[in-house]
């Protein structure tokens, strides 16, 4: 369940389609935004193929259409060390914390709040994403990042003019690894449930 919940937030910060000819089962409470690519059927575009290894194509299958999927969405980033070395430890703190109090994570506020603070995360904005106040009175690449991850988690869909902003400030690779962040935030929020 824990995978799942983090591979949905995935898919949804993403705007990923179902692929032509799926059938969508799930009745959704929101009409999906319509921004994104024909061929990804998600707002990334398709990454060229990569060759499977001989050694392992007896033991694997795809279980989504090739250029859609999280698989795929994954192919975007480029990890924890590149994402640090691009926006810092302390926007890595932003998303983690966002998550922690959209999911209403004692745990994981309690945990990474005194992180957040030790890697420089001032107390306004730790503020602004405890008692859920506006953005408006930060700078870009926080508000952007907030206002990205409060969508995700509260509406379970993210605007187009959302997902446009947070883009422009950080674009597709910075904010493939912050969704990896976001999602498996989500995904051990769900495991402390049990």
């Amino acid at each position: 369940m824990a995978d799942y919940a983090g591979t949905s937030a995935t898919l949804t910060a993403v705007n990923q389609h179902m692929p032509p000819g799926f059938k969508q089962f799930l009745p959704l409470p929101f009409t999906p935004p319509n921004d994104f690519y024909p061929d990804s059927r998600n707002r990334l575009p398709v990454l060229p193929a990569i060759s499977p290894n001989p050694a392992t194509v007896l033991y694997t299958r795809p279980m989504t259409p090739e250029g859609t999927g999280p698989g795929q969405i994954r192919r975007h980033g480029a990890g924890l060390k590149s994402l640090q070395a691009s926006v810092g430890r302390r926007t890595i703190d932003v998303a983690i914390l966002v998550s922690a109090r959209e999911h209403d994570s004692q745990y994981d506020w309690t945990i990474n709040e005194a992180a957040a603070v030790k890697d420089g995360l001032e107390p306004k904005v730790i503020d602004v994403i405890r008692d859920r106040k506006l953005t408006s009175n930060l700078n870009e690449k926080d508000a952007s990042l907030i206002d990205f991850g409060r969508e995700l988690f509260g509406k379970h869909n993210v605007a187009t003019q959302t997902y446009a902003r947070v883009t422009k400030v950080y674009g597709d690779r910075d904010l493939t690894d912050l969704v990896a962040v976001l999602s498996q935030h989500a995904s051990e929020y769900t495991l402390t449930l049990q």
